[in-house]
């Protein structure tokens, strides 16, 4: 995977991170810039601690998986492009954090918005992809998104965190259909 892709995929990832960043900008009263520094480095740092454990998972099952590597990373990034999609789609049902979340809070937010990063992160085996620049990239993308969240939340307001869902949510799917379309021209 080149960097352009790693990039997007990055940003394809962190887009949960900012929709939640923008939920938690649309409650706070008043957003302090250490809030925002706090929260981009717990959702920063859960976009680089779970791709790990994800890649620890796929490197212990690459041998068995390298004969359906493709298809693994395809279906992986589609179902998770899918889910967000549905999801953000769907909506209704998620009510915005409460103002003022305790770092309690933001650990458990910026862990399930880095679910799907764990996930992506069995793929990265598969797609010869190296570890240490996929998690700095996944990483400093969630900061940056978690801060840009948060301040569009406060400023802006209304509507903003479900077209970064879809967005993020299509990114993925694209990736997904570009994976077997290079695996596809292969003829593998």
């Amino acid at each position: 995977m080149g960097f352009l892709e790693l990039l997007l995929l990055s940003i394809g990832l962190s887009l949960d991170a900012a929709a939640i960043c923008v939920a938690l900008g649309l409650a706070a009263p008043r957003i302090r810039w250490g809030f925002v520094v706090e929260a981009a480095v717990w959702f920063g740092g859960a976009h680089v601690v779970m791709p790990i454990a994800g890649f620890l998972v796929g490197r212990g099952l690459g041998p068995w998986l390298a004969a359906v590597d493709h298809w693994v990373a395809a279906a992986v990034l589609g179902a998770i492009g899918l889910r967000m999609l549905y999801a953000a789609i769907r909506g209704g049902d998620e009510r915005p954090p409460p103002a003022n979340p305790t770092a309690r809070t933001l650990l458990a937010l910026s862990l399930a918005a880095s679910v799907d990063a764990a996930a992506v992160g069995v793929t990265l085996p598969l797609l010869d992809t190296p570890l240490a620049p996929a998690v700095a990239t996944m990483g400093a993308t969630a900061a940056l998104a978690a801060a840009a969240g948060l301040t569009l939340g406060r400023r802006f307001g209304g509507g903003t965190s479900r077209g970064f869902e879809i967005a993020g949510a299509l990114v993925l799917c694209a990736l997904a259909v570009k994976v077997l379309v290079e695996h596809l021209s292969q003829g593998v």
